[in-house]
């Protein structure tokens, strides 16, 4: 009886566990991004980097994209949401712009759901940038310039008048 039990007891542990064990396979690179750049007062310290997305499995794969750290609000990209069909890749335009020199960082979380999946497996792709150089002013000279033109404009219309 004690084997019996033993047997049994074997038997659905291991129907439990494999039941339970699913492999997903993704691919991507570079698995880190770091951008190096120069910002002048007359142009933005910009850098486009590229991320290859792969998918080798035999299902389809809906890929979002979603920036965290302080660097998130200086990154643009061409897609936060696209989808990988079975054996496909993908490049990823990833763009860092800031007007200040500093270090960001931060990243992209890379949320992948294979098949009909609601439960995704995340990755994190970590990103990283240096800027180094002047702060970019040229936005703010021009509207200085365009408001002191505006007010020697009304000067001389009021100066005219009178």
């Amino acid at each position: 009886m004690k084997t019996k039990t033993s047997l049994v007891f074997a038997l659905v542990t291991f129907v439990l566990l494999t039941t339970f064990v699913s492999s997903v396979q993704v691919y991507v690179r570079p698995p880190k991004v770091v951008f190096r750049v120069k910002s002048s007062f007359w142009s933005r310290a910009t850098k486009t980097a590229w991320i290859e997305f792969k998918n080798p499995s035999n299902e389809s794969m809906r890929v979002e994209v979603q920036p965290y750290g302080n660097i998130s609000s200086f990154l643009t990209y061409t897609s936060n949401s696209f989808e990988l069909e079975p054996g496909k890749s993908l490049n990823l335009s990833v763009t860092f712009s800031s007007p200040s020199p500093g270090k960001y960082y931060g990243g992209l979380n890379v949320d992948f759901y294979v098949g009909n999946s609601t439960t995704p497996l995340t990755l994190k792709i970590p990103v990283g940038a240096i800027v180094e150089g002047e702060e970019y002013m040229a936005d703010k000279v021009l509207l200085i310039t365009a408001a002191v033109l505006i007010l020697v404009v009304i000067l001389w219309f009021v100066r005219k008048k009178f």
